[in-house]
């Protein structure tokens, strides 16, 4: 998350109108584990000055321990759907 907050804080000022999305993967057995997570994604929205951003939606690979749990699973049917919404469509 460091990362993120350090690329995005040089062009913060131009970042408007976007749709941010969070994709996640981990051995968190619910999505209650992520509660803090998805606040902090909120958050880190909410810090954009230019304003019109949202959010677009959020996926979870949950109990995914190892390189390759995530395959076949709800959360990449679900992260496929989202990015056709995104750009599959144009």
């Amino acid at each position: 998350m460091k990362t993120v907050l350090d690329r995005t804080f040089a062009i913060e000022k131009d970042v408007k109108d976007t749709k941010f999305y969070l994709l996640s993967a981990g051995a968190a057995p619910t999505e209650d584990y992520m509660k803090l997570m998805i606040e902090s994604f909120r958050s880190y929205i909410g810090c954009f000055r230019a304003g019109g951003n949202e959010e677009g939606g959020y996926v979870f690979g949950l109990s995914t321990n190892a390189p390759g749990d995530v395959t076949g699973t709800g959360a990449m049917e679900k992260a496929y759907r989202l990015g056709f919404e995104l750009i599959g469509n144009r």
